[in-house]
């Protein structure tokens, strides 16, 4: 069976940079297959790339080698943020820059099997597309090897660059019997997937109905949740990961709410759940 090596990069699709890197990869061996995540994320935002990988890379094979080249101004250890590593996961290997990514992705990080710090195998220089000289010929390695050791050296823990993520934005005011929750994505249908998930809702919800609001003066009444997509204006179901999902069949509803994946996490969403009775 052909080793599966996926890419997740804010590289765009205008450019040349995915076809080149992946040309480089095939070049060392053919015989690999090389999936595309997406380029599409957005620009320098670790968040957004541990939202596209953490939800889809369980769906491919154990074994697969999956590289994430997104950067970002580094939060500690700015000179080790500098390094690239590598770590195995959950039975699959990850290479990506040493920028916090990690934590991001792993829910549990006593998980992770061993992590590396990557070689440049070739001492190649690409000052300007650093990940040719990072992934390459080490993505190519591990297919052949299935061994961190072979594209770089054991990697102390305390030099791994910290993400502080937030705690749970996820809030619920009994007086109000008002749950209040973030925009995690905005896909490229105009659905928000936010960062309420399934059991945080159920612990809450009672079954009753609700009304939505946000703070972009946007109200809803007497919603549910259903279990598909509806045309129901808006709809709330939970997607295939048990995130909360908005949106409008037929229509963009971030549009509606003036959201965009710039500059949707300064907004705040509502849930208010109804009396029983209604």
């Amino acid at each position: 069976m052909s080793r599966i090596i996926t890419i997740t990069s804010d590289w765009g699709n205008t450019d040349f940079y995915a076809a080149a890197f992946k040309g480089a990869i095939l070049n060392i061996d053919p015989t690999l297959t090389i999936v595309d995540i997406t380029h599409r994320v957005n620009k320098f935002d670790i968040n957004n790339a541990a939202y596209q990988i953490k939800n889809c890379y369980y769906f491919f094979p154990k074994g697969s080698i999956h590289i994430i080249d997104v950067n970002q101004t580094p939060i500690t250890n700015k000179d080790n943020a500098k390094h690239y590593i590598a770590f195995k996961y959950d039975g699959h290997y990850f290479l990506c820059k040493n920028n916090g990514l990690m934590y991001l992705i792993c829910d549990n990080s006593a998980n992770i099997e061993k992590i590396i710090r990557i070689k440049n195998l070739k001492k190649e220089n690409h000052h300007t597309f650093r990940a040719l000289d990072a992934f390459v010929h080490q993505a190519s390695m591990l297919a052949k090897t299935d061994d961190l050791s072979s594209i770089g050296d054991d990697y102390p823990i305390e030099n791994l660059t910290t993400f502080n993520v937030s705690e749970s934005n996820i809030r619920y005011n009994p007086s109000t019997n008002t749950l209040a929750f973030k925009v995690k994505h905005i896909d490229s249908y105009g659905n928000i997937i936010t960062d309420l998930k399934r059991a945080d809702f159920e612990k809450y919800a009672n079954g009753r109905m609700f009304n939505f609001s946000s703070n972009c003066n946007h109200e809803s009444a007497m919603c549910k949740i259903t279990n598909t997509y509806t045309a129901a204006d808006p709809f709330f179901v939970f997607n295939t990961n048990d995130y909360l999902e908005i949106g409008s069949n037929g229509s963009d509803f971030a549009a509606v709410l003036s959201l965009s994946n710039r500059d949707f996490t300064q907004w705040n969403l509502y849930i208010t759940f109804l009396p029983t009775e209604q």
